[in-house]
């Protein structure tokens, strides 16, 4: 953690049984070029453990923004955080459709329409070389991500591999212009409009 920096953090949470991993990539997006600064993953973390274990990243970076996916173990995760941490903090998102404060939910909600567009964010700063991955786990499992994984958004129980901290970092990155907004550590003023 560098003083004065500004820092996302994109969260995918599991069960904690085992199968996916918890996960959560540490993104620095103030510099000349977005730098993961840390990852965690752990398949054995339930998701009120997870909540936690984002806080303490957080609060370890500058008060970072965190963008948990809220589908299925997500909620849990988001209703913790909500009880222990600033909820100024946690990125929100907007049903372009629906232009009203009702329409603003806490946390990211990945389907068939959102999904492909954080994994082609990711992708275009990838082939444009403007986005530092020091990270050996999370560069092998970029390396082995499927493109007919973009458009999936259930858990298949018999898949082996999840690419959570691919879909960390893509979350980190989407709500990286949403931590820039909050400063270090203020309030965020706006929401990401995207397809719900």
């Amino acid at each position: 953690m560098r003083p004065g920096r500004i820092y996302a953090i994109g969260a995918d949470p599991s069960e904690g049984i085992g199968k996916d991993h918890s996960a959560a990539v540490v993104l620095e997006v103030d510099g000349l070029k977005p730098k993961v600064v840390a990852t965690y993953a752990d398949n054995q973390c339930p998701p009120e453990d997870f909540a936690h274990i984002l806080k303490r990243l957080s609060e370890r970076y500058n008060s970072a923004v965190i963008a948990v996916e809220r589908n299925n173990h997500g909620h849990a995760v988001l209703a913790t955080l909500k009880h222990v941490y600033d909820e100024d903090l946690l990125y929100r998102q907007q049903d372009p459709s629906i232009l009203s404060s009702a329409s603003i939910r806490l946390g990211f909600n990945s389907n068939a329409a959102t999904k492909p567009l954080i994994l082609h964010a990711l992708a275009q700063v990838i082939r444009e070389r403007s986005l530092l991955i020091p990270s050996k786990e999370l560069l092998d499992e970029m390396r082995l991500y499927p493109r007919t994984e973009a458009t999936k958004t259930r858990s298949d129980e018999t898949a082996t591999r999840h690419w959570d901290l691919t879909i960390s970092l893509a979350l980190a990155l989407h709500c990286a212009e949403y931590a820039l907004k909050s400063g270090k550590g203020g309030t965020m003023s706006g929401v990401t409009y995207v397809p719900t």
